[in-house]
């Protein structure tokens, strides 16, 4: 989720970006273990600092941009929105599913 977070966030920045030179696969490079809590927690304030930037570079943008045509996918940036909140929720709902199957999720 960071890699392609990171990579939305410089485009909503106006960095132009060509394909991933990555592969999917790569993109999970630098795994944590899911027992060593110190690791999480840089993964977890990793997350959450992008997802701040995206917030706000989110926050601003106009109605226009959100209806303007996003990077080559057919789709306006506004419906690629949709598409990355859907991406994210899948996939944090499987980090929370497997977490709790290792036992290693803290229950609130």
């Amino acid at each position: 989720m960071n890699f392609h977070n990171e990579r939305r966030l410089l485009r909503l920045n106006g960095v132009e970006l060509g394909p991933p030179t990555i592969s999917d696969e790569e993109t999970f490079q630098g795994n944590v273990d899911p027992e060593d809590e110190a690791e999480w927690q840089a993964l977890v304030n990793r997350a959450k600092h992008v997802a701040s930037k995206l917030r706000d570079a989110l926050g601003r943008l106009t109605e226009e941009q959100l209806d303007a045509p996003y990077v080559r996918t057919g789709l306006t940036l506004g419906q690629e929105l949709l598409n990355w909140i859907m991406h994210d929720a899948y996939h944090a709902g499987q980090i929370v599913l497997i977490r709790k199957q290792l036992g290693v999720w803290r229950n609130a």
